[in-house]
């Protein structure tokens, strides 16, 4: 809609400028050089505040940091997960494990989270609160934890690092991170 009618402009400085300007000025047709005139669509930047962010363009995005922030672990984190494990596949199963995060049954079940792992709001709240457990087993080792999340917790307490087999997974893991 119009921000105001020209007819409505007169009060303003320098609406002499507006003799040309056709009969509703919208904001983008509004002159910048229009003195004390106020575009409601520009912010100016507010002291101390943080550059705006843009819109996560990632599928499944606002599921992804919903469920991150509440099991406090970084979005990038599972986002990355996700493409390492054969990206954002809702419906996939392969050797018992299911979705975009593969989670296992028993996996789920560990975390607290129950129903059908095909459901991608399960799912993903299954695999951050998984990913925030093996973090805190893991000292915040993001390398050991993403590790533990592939090939289990017990693979990589044995291997007193990381699995051999681990290298190829967390190099995917990286280029996604």
């Amino acid at each position: 809609g119009a921000l105001f009618l020209k007819s409505e402009a007169s009060f303003l400085p320098g609406a002499d400028d507006l003799k040309d300007a056709p009969a509703a000025v919208v904001p983008s047709a509004m002159p910048s050089t229009l003195p004390g005139a106020v575009r409601p669509d520009v912010v100016p930047p507010q002291p101390g505040a943080a550059a705006p962010q843009a819109k996560d363009s990632r599928p499944y995005a606002d599921l992804i940091a919903k469920e991150a922030a509440e099991a406090k672990v970084d979005p990038n984190i599972l986002h990355a997960l996700i493409a390492a494990m054969g990206g954002y596949k809702p419906g996939r199963a392969e050797g018992g494990a299911y979705g975009l995060m593969m989670m296992s049954k028993g996996s789920a079940s560990w975390v607290g989270v129950e129903g059908d792992l095909r459901d991608p709001g399960a799912n993903v709240r299954a695999g951050a609160r998984l990913m925030a457990k093996l973090l805190k087993m893991f000292d915040g080792d993001v390398n050991r934890a993403v590790a533990a999340y592939r090939f289990g917790a017990g693979r990589v307490i044995k291997s007193g690092g990381l699995p051999r087999e681990s290298k190829g997974f967390l190099a995917d893991f990286h280029k996604a991170y």
